[in-house]
């Protein structure tokens, strides 16, 4: 292997570059990939990790005058910027997926897919019906955002927001029985009030 050859390692799934001219590759690549990604920071990415993103690939500044000003080795630079790369990079996900299919086929990251098993799901259907509107423990905010986020590339939004879930449904069930119990017991109250009118109503006539 030549001197010029360049090493590598890999971070988040992606190789990382670790030369001077494999820094430049790296950044002319991520340019090009990124030229039209939006410049508004996804909410699964960490903000100084986007800071840096957007800094080297958006606003084209040197990794070297990055790692100047910001006091940071170039190799912490690379792997923020091989982190976003690996969060944010296009993936083969369509609207052809189907509810049936497993949830990982959504490509969610490993912390997602776990969150999502933890919560009892293994299809992309069982994903699509989770109540995000309430509180669910196992679901940080950029969990919550990630998976929004795949599900509405893979075609399943607006994510039946009429439909309720199985355990709002189960409060209203219950609801609706003690509702049931107290108009029985007032029934029953009254039709003994009746009984008793009508018992002095026939004394009266006798």
């Amino acid at each position: 292997m030549g001197r010029h050859a360049a090493s590598a390692r890999v971070a988040g799934g992606i190789t990382v570059p670790t030369s001077a001219n494999g820094n430049e590759v790296q950044i002319k690549r991520l340019r090009a990939k990124f030229a039209i990604a939006p410049h508004q920071r996804p909410a699964f990415v960490a903000e100084s990790d986007w800071g840096i993103f957007t800094a080297c690939v958006h606003e084209k500044r040197a990794l070297t005058d990055l790692s100047r000003s910001l006091g940071m080795p170039p190799a912490r630079l690379r792997d923020s910027l091989a982190r976003v790369e690996a969060l944010i990079e296009p993936r083969s996900i369509t609207p052809a997926i189907t509810p049936d299919r497993v949830l990982e086929t959504l490509q969610l990251s490993v912390r997602a897919r776990n969150a999502l098993h933890r919560l009892g799901c293994e299809t992309v259907d069982d994903v699509s019906r989770l109540d995000f509107k309430s509180s669910l423990r196992q679901l940080g905010s950029k969990t919550r955002s990630e998976v929004l986020d795949r599900l509405d590339k893979a075609g399943f939004h607006p994510l039946f927001p009429d439909k309720p879930s199985p355990s709002e449904v189960t409060r209203i069930a219950r609801s609706l029985d003690r509702v049931q119990s107290r108009l029985n017991t007032a029934f029953e109250s009254v039709m003994r009030e009746i009984r008793a009118l009508q018992d002095r109503v026939e004394k009266l006539g006798e």
